[in-house]
């Protein structure tokens, strides 16, 4: 969400919509440890407050010392992200190397045993009407 955001009470689409002004796609992307380590170090550091800064809930730690779900990242493992389509294609401040790897994008995802145009709006507003 942008920083600038303060929202209260009864959230509606249009919340969304504004919160949320570039849509598009989510995507999965298999990502080797030692690359998802540089990708922490400049998206949760280099990038913060500059564009390019993640919002990562299971990741802790600092600088080389990245820990995802309380597991230390191990550089010969490979994770997977989801991602906006426009992250995944490298088009972030200083996040080119995103445009090295591959995914596949579906039109439609499934929710809560429902489906949902991939598009982040979209994935929000389902969750948010989950919760």
């Amino acid at each position: 969400m942008r920083l600038d955001d303060h929202l209260e009470g009864i959230i509606i689409e249009y919340d969304v919509l504004r919160t949320f002004p570039f849509g598009g796609p989510l995507v999965p992307m298999e990502i080797p440890g030692k690359v998802l380590n540089t990708i922490l170090n400049t998206g949760l550091i280099a990038n913060q407050g500059k564009g390019g800064y993640f919002q990562i809930p299971n990741v802790s730690g600092q600088k080389n010392a990245w820990r995802i779900k309380g597991e230390a990242l191990q550089e010969d493992k490979t994770y997977i992200l989801a991602l906006p389509e426009s992250v995944a294609q490298g088009k972030e401040a200083r996040l080119s190397v995103f445009a090295d790897y591959t995914y596949v994008k579906k039109e439609r995802l499934t929710m809560y045993g429902q489906e949902v145009p991939n598009d982040l709006r979209n994935v929000v507003i389902a969750y948010m009407a989950e919760q």
